[in-house]
């Protein structure tokens, strides 16, 4: 059965130092299609409250019971923030309906620098059974007097002496253009009670600070020496726009490295990226070959309009479709439609999945200053990630929000150029992301691995 969620909320984008969407209120449900018409059946709500910064200091999930057709309590996420809005608490709640109350199961405690930069993140689950807060994950940072992150500790809990113990360390460099040129990963030997290297990256950059080059290392504990690991080479044109990307393996037994996969990037005249060819490396024919495609087209505002990705069947020499969405937008450049198609390999033809549909209503007794959503703003990779992600912009800085897919904010913080966000301490799954000036927003996903 093919569904059509409809989602009806109420956004606001409020000029102000943050420059951030904020919703007030989003109603989820399902249009199933019956006999008799179309029939919208309400799944949950979500409310939100602000403090009169504008930062969130609430967030209430219901969800809707069918037989009395009231809202039912869920899930409550509460945020404190300090004299500079930077979020100090994070506490979570799951709606206890036998006892009728809310029950803590998690909080999550932040500290800053003078530079508002993010010192220490430290999570804990609470224990039900013997009424006490456990360690769940800590991650603690610092920076250089450029607020360049130079190095980031994560540690594990300690269950039986109730205390957080090393897990691995990273250490960062950067030239005199704030440009990361190295990062280093350190494993934590219990054994030895200090710190062992791991893997290694070396970064080099253009005149234009665009990245050229990647190179990673294993640690080859035996001969207690950097091996090669993997190395990417990028290419831009007069824009600044990366055009190709190059990906090489090292060959152990040649000594030298062989190519992996290719890419290469086309852009329009606004230079949104409207095309990306992905090739992999044939070993016997010594030859590139297709392997995936992506297709972009924009609206005059440039907004993106349709996203199409496709894999390269070889027995046919023919592209197959994959996934293709397409988008529309009101005046605001917000999205009002959300249209998913999949491909019929039978008929060889894009066939509807699902459609989301935005209504969007805007409060007039403000002062109001809407941003411009646009695609180019800034790069993020890795993309699915590990460990950490880097940001490569197309302005000094930027305010950057991390949300989980409840639209819960998990990170928020102004960023650099290149600037990289330690994730070590977020569960696996995807991850929404806004990007935002004072006069433009992105946003996207990212996948933590």
């Amino acid at each position: 059965m093919k569904y059509l969620f409809s989602l009806v909320g109420l956004f606001l984008f409020l000029q102000s130092t943050k420059a951030q969407a904020v919703l007030d209120s989003i109603i989820t449900c399902r249009e199933d299609t019956t006999t008799t018409g179309v029939i919208c059946n309400i799944l949950t709500k979500a409310a939100y409250v602000y403090d009169t910064k504008g930062n969130r200091t609430e967030y209430t999930v219901y969800n809707r019971n069918a037989t009395t057709n009231q809202w039912v309590n869920s899930y409550k996420e509460s945020n404190t923030y300090d004299a500079s809005d930077n979020k100090t608490n994070v506490s979570t709640y799951q709606w206890d309906a036998t006892n009728n109350q809310w029950n803590i199961n998690f909080k999550q405690d932040l500290t800053y620098d003078a530079s508002n930069n993010t010192t220490d993140v430290s999570s804990y689950t609470w224990d039900a059974a013997n009424n006490q807060w456990k360690g769940f994950s800590r991650n603690g940072s610092s920076y250089d007097t450029n607020n360049n992150w130079i190095q980031g500790i994560s540690y594990s809990w300690d269950a039986t002496n109730r205390q957080w113990v090393n897990n691995d360390k990273s250490d960062f460099t950067y030239d005199s253009n704030n440009n990361q040129t190295q990062y280093i990963l350190y494993k934590w030997s219990t054994t030895n009670s200090q710190w062992v290297n791991n893997y290694k990256n070396d970064f080099t950059y253009d005149s234009n600070n665009n990245q050229t080059q990647r190179i990673a290392y294993n640690w080859d504990i035996t001969n207690s020496q950097w091996v090669n690991g993997s190395k990417e080479d990028y290419i831009y044109n007069a824009n600044n726009n990366k055009t190709n990307g190059n990906y090489y393996s090292w060959n152990t037994t040649s000594n030298q490295w062989v190519n992996s996969s290719k890419d290469t990037f086309t852009y329009d005249a606004n230079n949104n990226q409207t095309q990306r060819l992905v090739y992999s490396w044939d070993s016997n024919n010594s030859q590139w070959i297709n392997s995936g495609k992506f297709d972009y087209t924009y609206d005059t505002n440039n907004n993106r309009t349709l996203r199409s990705s496709y894999s390269w069947d070889s027995n046919n020499n023919i592209w197959v479709g994959s996934i293709r969405q397409t988008y529309t937008y009101d005046i605001n450049n917000s999205a009002t439609t959300a249209t998913t198609y999949d491909w019929n390999s039978t008929t060889n033809t894009w066939e509807l999945d699902n459609k989301v549909r935005y209504t969007n209503y805007y409060r007039t007794n403000v002062s109001v200053q809407y941003l411009q959503q646009v695609e180019n703003l800034s790069q993020i990779y890795p993309n699915p990630a590990i460990d950490r992600i880097q940001i490569a912009l197309e302005v000094e800085q930027v305010h950057f929000n991390l949300m989980d897919m409840q639209g819960r904010s998990i990170l928020r913080k102004t960023v650099a150029n290149n600037q990289t966000i330690d994730i070590r301490h977020l569960a696996k799954g995807m991850y929404i992301y806004t990007i935002t000036t004072d006069k433009k927003i992105q946003s996207g996903k990212v996948i933590k691995q």
